[in-house]
């Protein structure tokens, strides 16, 4: 079964570059992102801010995505409303940046 993986700042310049790495993985990796700025044209892709707490969790509730990758600026501790989600014990967080 793919893992799935999530990206925030899928549109961002390293978003942009992993997106594109792990759709080579296929079939083993499956991407879902969100972006703030441009709406992506895919059903596994979201428009949202992460100043919108709420939509985010909401998004990763629903996909429970194995893999975070957290590239986005914006809201510096969304990290740690992430890393609570309680339905999400299996899932790994990558932040890039100094968001911690």
């Amino acid at each position: 079964m793919a893992k799935k993986v999530f990206i925030t700042g899928a549109n961002v310049f390293l978003g942009a570059a992993l997106q594109e790495y792990f759709k080579e993985q296929q079939p083993f990796f499956k991407i879902f992102g969100v972006d703030c700025r441009i709406s992506l044209s895919s059903r596994h892709f979201f428009l949202c801010s992460l100043n919108n707490q709420k939509e985010i969790l909401e998004i990763i509730s629903r996909l429970r995505p194995d893999y975070i990758l957290y590239l986005a600026g914006g809201r510096m501790n969304m990290e740690k409303d992430i890393l609570s989600v309680k339905v999400l014990p299996h899932t790994r967080v990558a932040v890039h940046g100094p968001c911690l």
